[in-house]
């Protein structure tokens, strides 16, 4: 029976659950339809404790695990409250509008620093002139519990290996979403803001 070894192509379902002391609830999941896909050992961003449930465990395993705050903080970096910027609304606005479903509680965004990098931040708050934006990493101090099964196990082909990073900086410890089903407080997502990646390690 094939298991999950380093080259291995790897196809997972499941759901993911962060929460944050606030009670705010970031959740993600991935179907049968849509499951998470990579290769691996060719991402360098796999969780730690992840990469170690999942090396050598065959197609249908079913796996279950909670990262405490503390474990988040070791993965993701502490949270900086000094990271939650208020930013002015007319910097959101693309030829004369301002996209109400684009930036929204629970967005996720791409922004630029003024060095030229980029890095990206989630929506919190919108109002009338501001618009408020968290930079830390989302899952960074908040519980987060993933469930879910091994769909398939196979050897990598060509195809399979990734053709370079994903550039969406989305790493939600290996974080990817096309049409990710993503949900922050209970808002929907369009693709989560972390477009053409593939899943949430």
């Amino acid at each position: 029976m094939e298991t999950i070894k380093p080259g291995k192509y790897v196809e997972l379902v499941y759901k993911l659950t962060a929460t944050g002391s606030d009670g705010s609830v970031f959740t993600m999941e991935f179907t049968e339809q849509r499951p998470d896909k990579f290769v691996y050992g060719a991402v360098h961003d796999l969780l730690t404790k992840f990469q170690d449930i999942l090396l050598d465990k065959p197609q249908g395993y079913e796996f279950g695990f909670t990262l405490s705050p503390k474990e988040t903080e070791a993965e993701f970096g502490e949270r900086d409250e000094e990271a939650v910027i208020s930013l002015d609304k007319s910097i959101f606005i693309v030829d004369g509008k301002f996209d109400k479903k684009a930036v929204a509680p629970g967005k996720i965004l791409p922004m630029m620093t003024e060095d030229g990098y980029q890095i990206q931040g989630m929506v919190i708050d919108v109002t009338d002139t501001k618009v408020t934006m968290d930079f830390n990493h989302p899952f960074a101090a908040k519980t987060v519990a993933y469930a879910g099964y091994v769909k398939t196990v196979r050897d990598a082909t060509p195809e399979d290996m990734p053709q370079h990073s994903c550039g969406c900086g989305c790493d939600h410890g290996h974080h990817h979403g096309d049409d990710c089903g993503c949900d922050h407080e209970h808002h929907d997502h369009d693709g989560c803001g972390c477009d053409g990646c593939d899943g949430c390690h």
